[in-house]
This record gives C-alpha cells, sequence and structure tokens, in this order.
C-alpha cells in the first residue's frame, strides 16, 4: 500500500510556530483493502476506516466516488457504486489529512471461501497438480489469505493480503477456492476475488455469532466458552505444580539436547511406548516415493506421550514445550517441499516424560501412502525410575484443552467479524467432519449461521453454497447406521433455505483420507451451482434428487427430481459389489422389522425400482447410507445422486449435543 503525507513539511513547520497544536491521525484502511484487492461489482460497496475524529474523506476508484466523515472514535465508512464499474485495473484513492493510493484494485465477482480444513487444504499440498500450478499466470484470480485467529476477542481488523495468481503464489490458494474461482473466471472473464477464511478441524459452531444461537442450542454455547475460559488458569496452576513435583522427586528434563547420545539403539514397535521412563530417542527410516517428491509432507503424531522434538534427517523442524503437550496431545508438523526429496530419510523424535512411559500412540502420515507405524529404533538418554512412589503427589492435569476452534463464536468473533462489511457475492463452505457424531444437531446449528452470517452482512439472502461431506472410511459389508450418512442429510436439510446449494461429493471422497485430494471437481461443481444459480449460464449443477416413493406389491418405487439426460446406472470400477445382479449399487430396503439388506434396483425412466426376495413387504429404501457407500445413480451430466432415505426412523447422533458429549 502506497501513502503519502501531502502535508508533513507543514505540520513540521507548525511546531516552530504553534507551542500547542492538535495531533492528527493518519487516515488508514484495513488490510482487506491493499494492494491486488478485488471489490465486488455491486451499487453498495463499503469503505471503510479510521482518522482523525471530524476529519473529512473522500474515497475515489475510477469514476466512483463518495465522502464521508470520521466519528468521534476516529471512524469512517462509506459505500461506492460500482454497479456500472468496468473491471480495472483502478487504484483506490483515499484523502484526507493525508493521501492513500492502493494500486491494482480490480472490479469482479468476490467471494468467501470458508469451512474447516478440507477448504483450507492448499493447492500445493496435491502432487498431481505440478502442471496446474506451473500454469496458473492468472492477474484476475486473486485470494486474501485470512491469517488464523486464536481468541474470541474481535480484532479491530483481519490480518491478511491479497496475492495474484502465479507459480509462487498459487500453491497457497485454497485448492477448493482456487478451481471455483478458475471457473468461474474462465466463464465470465471477469476478475475473480477469493477471501480464503477457513480454519482446520473447527465446529461449525465456531463460526456462529453468540447472540445468535437459540434458547435450545445456548446452553451448550456457553459452557464451550466457559470450559475455554476456566482451562487457562487451570492450566498454569497445573504446570506450576508439576514443576514442584519433577525438582522435588528429580524428575526433570535433563539437557533437552539436539543430539543423540552415542549408544546401542534398540527395537520398538509403534504405535506403542519404549519400556522406561525418561528422556528417549525414536527414529525410523521413510522412503519418500518418486510420485511425492517435491510435496509437503505432513505428518500427525496422535497420542504423544512426552514433550517432544522432531528432526528431518538432523534439521531440527518442530518442537513442543510442556504447555503445548498438556494442551494437545497431538503433533502436526509438515516437512517443507525442498527438504521432501525422493529416497530415504531419517525422521528422528527426542521425548521427554516424566509421568508416562514416552511413545507414540497413533502415527499417521497425511501426505500419501508412507507408513510410520511398525519398526522403530529407540535410545535412552536418561531413564528415570519408576514413579509409582510419587504419584500419590502427582497433580491432576485438566481433563481436556478445549480450543478456540471448538468453542462457540471464536472463530466468528475472530476471523468473520473483522471482515464484515465486505462487498461479497456469496459463501462457499466445506465442513462437516468435525461435526459429524453430531448430525442430527447440525440440523439446527448449520441454517442459523446461514441466516446469521446473511444478517449480520445485511446484503439479503446471497447465495451459500456448500459441500456434503464425500465417502470416508472403509466400505462395510452390510448395511448398517453412519453418523457420516447422517450429517450429510442435515446438510441436504439446510437447501431449504432461500439461495442455498450443495455440491454433492459422494463419489469422489478417499476411503482412507480425510483430506481427498479431488479438490478440482469439488471446485468445479461448486462453480457449476453459482454459474447457473447466479450468472445466468445453462450447465447442469446437480445430480437427481429423491422426491417421494410408493409402494407396489414387493417393491418400492422412487421417484426423482433433476433427472436431465435420463438416470444412469455409473461405471463402479474395481468397487465391491453388494447387489451383483443388480445394475445400481447403494439401495438398501427394509420391511416392518427395520432391518436393513442390500436391495436389487434397476431403472425405469425416471424412476428406480427396488426390492429384494428377502423383503416381501418393504417399508423403506436407503441409498448410499453409510460412511463410504458404493453407488452409482447419476443423470445425464455424470453428477452423483444425492444420498437419502424414505424413512424417518431415530438416529443414532439424537442425543449427541454441543460441545463434549
Amino acid at each position: 500500500m502506497k501513502i503519502r503525507c501531502r502535508n508533513a513539511v507543514l505540520l513540521c513547520s507548525a511546531l516552530f510556530v504553534c507551542p500547542i497544536f492538535e495531533l492528527r491521525s493518519e487516515v488508514s484502511l484495513p488490510p482487506i483493502f491493499s494492494e491486488h484487492a478485488v471489490l465486488q461489482k455491486s451499487a453498495r460497496v463499503p469503505i471503510w476506516g479510521k482518522a482523525s475524529a471530524g476529519e473529512q474523506v473522500k474515497i475515489t476508484l475510477g469514476t466512483a466516488a463518495a465522502e464521508t466523515v470520521a466519528d468521534e472514535g476516529g471512524k469512517w465508512s462509506t459505500f461506492l457504486d460500482l454497479s456500472q464499474s468496468p473491471q480495472g485495473p483502478f487504484e483506490l484513492k483515499v484523502q484526507g489529512n493525508n493521501l492513500i493510493q492502493v494500486a491494482d484494485v480490480v472490479v469482479g465477482e468476490v467471494w468467501l471461501c470458508s469451512g474447516q480444513s478440507n477448504m483450507e487444504f492448499t493447492l500445493r499440498d496435491i502432487k498431481k497438480e505440478g502442471k496446474e500450478i506451473a500454469e496458473s499466470e492468472n492477474k484476475f484470480l486473486r485470494q486474501f489469505l485470512v491469517e488464523s485467529v486464536d481468541t474470541g476477542v474481535t480484532p479491530e481488523n483481519a490480518k491478511g493480503k491479497w496475492t495474484v495468481s502465479n507459480p509462487e503464489t498459487s500453491p497457497f490458494f485454497s485448492a477448493t477456492g482456487y478451481f471455483f474461482g478458475k471457473a468461474l473466471q474462465k466463464e465470465l472473464h471477469v476478475p475473480v476475488g477469493l477471501i480464503n477464511n477457513a480454519r482446520g478441524a473447527s465446529a461449525c459452531e465456531a463460526w456462529i455469532r453468540l447472540d445468535a444461537f437459540d434458547p435450545e442450542l445456548k446452553p451448550g454455547a456457553l459452557a464451550s466458552i466457559q470450559d475455554k475460559e476456566a482451562y487457562e488458569p487451570s492450566l498454569q496452576n497445573y504446570l506450576k505444580s508439576l514443576s514442584q513435583w519433577e525438582m522435588k522427586y528429580e524428575r526433570t528434563d535433563p539437557a533437552n539436547s539436539s543430539v543423540p547420545p552415542n549408544g546401542d539403539w534398540k527395537s520398538v514397535k509403534i504405535p506403542g511406548t519404549v519400556p522406561e521412563f525418561g528422556a528417549v530417542w525414536l527414529r525410523r527410516t521413510v522412503i519418500v516415493p518418486k510420485e511425492l517428491a517435491g510435496t509437503p509432507l505432513r505428518i500427525i503424531l496422535q497420542n504423544v506421550h512426552g514433550k517432544t522434538q522432531i528432526f528431518w534427517n538432523n534439521k531440527k523442524i518442530s518442537e513442543s514445550s510442556v504447555e503445548a503437550c498438556t494442551r494437545n496431545a497431538q503433533r502436526r508438523v509438515s516437512v517443507d517441499d525442498p527438504l521432501v526429496k525422493e529416497g530415504s530419510h531419517v525422521l528422528l523424535l527426542r521425548l521427554f516424560s516424566s509421568t508416562e512411559k514416552p511413545g507414540i500412540l497413533t502415527p499417521q502420515s497425511a501426505a500419501g501412502p508412507i507408513p510410520l507405524d511398525g519398526d522403530w529404533e529407540y535410545l535412552m538418554e536418561k531413564s528415570l525410575p519408576d514413579p509409582a512412589g510419587s504419584l500419590a503427589e502427582l497433580p491432576k492435569a485438566p481433563e481436556r484443552n478445549p480450543q478456540a476452534i471448538h468453542t462457540a463464536s471464536y472463530l466468528f468473533n475472530g476471523q468473520i467479524a473483522p471482515i464484515i462489511p465486505y462487498a461479497i457475492k456469496g459463501v462457499v463452505w466445506y465442513q462437516g467432519e468435525f461435526n459429524s457424531s453430531k448430525g442430527y444437531q447440525y440440523r439446527k446449528v448449520f441454517p442459523l449461521l446461514i441466516n446469521d452470517w446473511r444478517s449480520q452482512w445485511k446484503q439479503g439472502d446471497f447465495p451459500f453454497y456448500f459441500c456434503q461431506l464425500p465417502n470416508y472410511k472403509p466400505k462395510l459389508p452390510d448395511p448398517s447406521e453412519s453418523a457420516w450418512a447422517e450429517l450429510r442429510e442435515a446438510q441436504s436439510l439446510a437447501l431449504a433455505l432461500p439461495n442455498t446449494g450443495m455440491a454433492t461429493l459422494i463419489d469422489i471422497g478417499d476411503a482412507e483420507n480425510l483430506h481427498p485430494t479431488n479438490k478440482r471437481d469439488v471446485g468445479e461443481r461448486l462453480a457449476r451451482i453459482a454459474l447457473a444459480r447466479d450468472y445466468g449460464k445453462a450447465v447442469p449443477y446437480t445430480g437427481p434428487v429423491y422426491d417421494s416413493m410408493k409402494v407396489e406389491g414387493n417393491q418400492i418405487v422412487l421417484i426423482f427430481k433433476n433427472t436431465e439426460g435420463g438416470l444412469i446406472a455409473g461405471d463402479l470400477p474395481d468397487a465391491p459389489r453388494n447387489s451383483p445382479s443388480s445394475p445400481l449399487e447403494g439401495f438398501s430396503i427394509c420391511g416392518q422389522d427395520r432391518k436393513w439388506v442390500w436391495a436389487n434396483a434397476r431403472i425405469q425412466g425416471d424412476q428406480v425400482v427396488v426390492s429384494s426376495d428377502q423383503i416381501p413387504s418393504p417399508l423403506a429404501v436407503r441409498y448410499a447410507w453409510s460412511d463410504n457407500p458404493t453407488c452409482n445413480l447419476t443423470n445425464g451430466s455424470g453428477l452423483p445422486c444425492t444420498p437419502f432415505r424414505t424413512d424417518d426412523f431415530p438416529l443414532t447422533s439424537e442425543k449427541r449435543k454441543f460441545p463434549w458429549n
């Protein structure tokens, strides 16, 4: 951002002629109005900032202009009419006691990209998209990456910066957002701005303003905040008591060294712990295959016993304090691209625990098929005796760390409120994994979020398009209840709200990866909805959707909407067949006993006929009702049928409530 203070000389001269003068604040803008910004093409585009109280401020962008006066607190805001503005680029000028000139500002379509880790997941995390990154030069596709805030207190401004897509910057774009924006930009030929405002592992409740919770949900929201606020004092008291206990019983960390001592390394199985207490070194050879070379390697170590240092080929890449360990027994580290070369590497850890045998109970690699479980080696740096005799005096650690990302309203306050009322076209949302055990409650929580964001932005019912959870986890041989299916149903029910849309992803997930790498189809399916619904493009944007059913003898006939191009039984390459004599997979059926069996299903015009020899008097049907279903019903667009059930039987998640049960 370029700032010129034309009156600086006059102010300096005044120091010598006036014994007393009024100190004036410079006109300023929040970071979201910075170089390379994209402003929404709209009749009312809010612009705001700070200045001296009573200061007159004039804003211009091309031929659009507005004037306002800063209030007593030094805040000012106004609107630009950009409804007829060309796309630019322009220089945004803000004139008060000083002049701000912001270069390369364009006018186009702005979308907020929010949710949890699958929206946060970056383009560089996808090895197969190397060619895409190399060809990502696009001066009219831009991202504002909102910096993470771990507090419930609303900051004055959201920190971050706008970047223009090119091979150096695109790796840090949200992958879903990138492909969504690219698809829009390709069809609309206008600038597209993406506000990347997502947090991994976040709860939906964390993104909702506290006053938006209704009487039924408010107690749980308040309880989560109370837990969060009480945790820090409890933790500090515990750490102080633990240090005193360690000193009294001579169980302190000996040196916290960064080089293993000389000695004989012994074998240990991980997941597991070493047979002694104290400070220990663990190492394992990691083989990086050619296809993962040059890709950031995410390492996740769950349920770690001990303060931790992590080394990659003897280079320290992470270290956690006792406080951090107490807050979270998970260690997450990313090995940067240049360090991830094809071939053999040494992953080395130093663990120290005064109270438990050091070890790792759930090691994972989140960057592909690189196993971390199995044979490791360990070397004791210092052994401590069994603490059994001193455990009576061992202070009790806080039971859990109520993280900000799981605390009601914290992410709304910290990351959404500071960007309101920046003009947006709409929202694309990818979240639900964290809430998957509470699908029934999500029926109320998710609409609360949508409605409250709209009320706070004061732009009416702007488009809100979201991703339905994809297929994940092992396939099961028999029909069963499913927490993920219940969450998907809650997402589908949110379509009752005006101007909402859902990208069905039931065919592009990954059984073994919570973060499936096919984000191209995700972004493009979201873009299809926007192009059809908001920009008047004749593109199909949804697969078949269940409408109604009728029982005819020993079979159930299902009627669908959105069958353009006809119903189709898609291919099932390498998928296990549950109904091998049926062209359609994924249907189960039950009778009055409510015992589900796999069904045969066939297409009959725009209907599907479902039956089973085991169910002479059918009652209900379910489709794709499992964590990771085998299913293949589409329409002529090739888009998958949305999972559904025709029954209203009680769900497994009906009694599960936020925040913790």
